[in-house]
């Protein structure tokens, strides 16, 4: 009798009943059911957020003469979705899967781990995260950085935003931290943007700084 150390189910047994095996041979495959591994990939610059969050930048460590690094310790949230209804898991990015970036889509796979996959209390489709699934993972950031948020029409060609000061117009060049479907998110610190001011979104011709305009009336 083999007894397993783990809880799941078989999703593989290629040796028949009175086969004869060496020693090494696998005699079943046993999927873990008690937690799930989610893989995706991160830009680097969400990596960056994410270790913004954490409170302090990757340190190299050592452990027998080599550097290695670790995934910042974020928390994440595994939506499915199916038609019109969406479920979710709670999950903790845990490591990377690999060494560097990938080479053709230049983002860094990662793995989020699912403590539990199994939804006790469903009451609709699917009652657990099962493999195959094609997932969305949204992660919980809370940079230490300000962060602005403008919509996407406020800013133009060369990263510009355009802000109405009195009848003049001004151009602020800023750094685009994340791009959004209908926003964009911009860093506080490296702009003089500021809450509350006017932003023009309508296109021009020309704009010069300090350029004299007029608002044109509300019908």
């Amino acid at each position: 009798k083999v007894m397993a150390p783990i809880s799941g189910y078989i999703s593989s047994d290629p040796v028949e009943v009175r086969q004869y095996v060496t020693p090494g041979t696998a005699l079943v495959t046993i999927e873990d059911t008690s937690s799930v591994e989610v893989h995706c990939n991160l830009r680097v610059d969400d990596l960056y957020w994410l270790w913004s969050t954490a409170g302090r930048m990757p340190q190299v460590e050592q452990e027998a003469g080599r550097p290695y690094y670790e995934a910042p310790p974020a928390d994440a949230t595994v939506i499915y979705r199916l038609g019109k209804r969406e479920v979710s898991w709670p999950g903790k990015l845990t490591s990377y899967a690999g060494r560097g970036i990938d080479e053709e889509t230049r983002t860094v796979p990662c793995l989020v781990e699912v403590s539990n996959p199994r939804r006790e209390a469903a009451t609709n489709w699917p009652p657990t995260l099962v493999r195959g699934m094609f997932v969305n993972v949204a992660f919980h950031a809370a940079p230490e950085t300000p962060i602005l948020r403008l919509p996407a029409e406020a800013v133009h060609l060369n990263n510009e935003v355009w802000t109405l000061e009195g009848d003049k117009l001004r151009i602020h060049e800023v750094q685009v931290a994340k791009m959004l479907p209908d926003w964009i998110l911009i860093r506080a610190d490296e702009t003089d943007l500021k809450v509350g001011d006017q932003l023009i979104v309508s296109p021009l011709a020309t704009a010069i700084d300090g350029m004299s305009i007029r608002e044109k009336d509300t019908p």
